[in-house]
């Protein structure tokens, strides 16, 4: 159930620790003292509560909810933890998984009781006593379904657990034993490359690949060098630009190949007395 008061919206730990204190019975006063002399306590009043404190009010409604929340989970997991210890005490002394069988057992025996002193006739407390045996058959045989059924939970747990020890076992003698396996499997792989020291190196880099090894020195990657900078001279505090040389453009000439025709023309337009000059009949 969510709440939505003042004390509901207070940090858990700070929820814990009033609860705990109004377990071991403190007064009602002293606890608002408490509560409201807290930071974190005095920073949520005055931004969701426009500072109005915690309330006697506040508190009394907080013992009705809240609190009794808390305390009926505290009993749960009390119970829960008493269950568990009395569930390994009982199998300190008894073996739990024949512990319906013998139940079935004793029930037997009453049905053998039973039948001894009947005479054949049906009367009302024999079917009584035959209808409370019948009752107590089937939850003696539900009982030893579940008992059976942890026991087998149980059993598969152990198992788990073996498997995972055996598993580390075998892991960690595989770490021990993986140098000294890399070092011979790449001495013989070195020697079906051809022999050599290149030949060597690389069958010690693929060995300590398949071993799950660290690679041979040569093999580790090593940190990029940074480029060693040249101290700037004193005098370039501030360092001009050399000028540009001029381009030099080239005028694109034009085309100065010109027909028979084009030259006549221009060298008669070229003449001064070009233009008074008659054609002569």
């Amino acid at each position: 159930m969510s709440r939505i008061g003042k004390i509901a919206r207070l940090p858990r730990h700070i929820r814990t620790d009033l609860n705990h204190r109004l377990d071991d019975g403190q007064e009602g006063q002293p606890l608002l003292d408490w509560l409201n002399g807290l930071p974190l306590v005095e920073q949520m009043i005055e931004e969701q509560f426009a500072a109005v404190p915690i309330s006697p009010q506040n508190l009394s409604e907080w013992r009705q909810g809240g609190f009794r929340e808390w305390l009926f989970r505290q009993e749960l997991i009390e119970q829960a933890c008493q269950a568990d210890d009395y569930a390994d005490d009982l199998n300190d002394e008894i073996v739990t998984s024949q512990l319906a069988g013998k139940l079935a057992g004793l029930l037997a025996a009453r049905y053998a009781a039973l039948l001894g002193r009947w005479n054949g006739d049906l009367t009302p407390d024999m079917a009584d006593a035959i209808c409370v045996l019948r009752g107590l058959n089937k939850d003696i045989a539900l009982l030893q379904k579940t008992l059976q059924s942890a026991e087998k939970q149980q059993r598969d747990r152990d198992r788990a657990n073996d498997e995972e020890e055996k598993w580390e076992l075998e892991e960690e003698k595989k770490r021990a034993t993986a140098p000294m396996w890399a070092k011979l499997e790449a001495e013989a792989m070195a020697l079906s490359f051809g022999g050599g020291e290149k030949a060597q190196k690389i069958a010690e880099y693929l060995m300590a690949v398949k071993h799950d090894l660290p690679p041979p020195p040569e093999y580790r990657e090593r940190p990029a060098s940074k480029p060693e900078t040249q101290p700037a001279p004193k005098d370039a505090k501030n360092p001009k630009t050399p000028p540009s040389a001029p381009v030099s453009s080239k005028l694109i000439k034009p085309n100065q190949v010109k027909t028979k025709e084009e030259r006549a023309a221009n060298d008669v337009t070229d003449r001064p007395d070009a233009a008074t000059k008659k054609e002569v009949p």
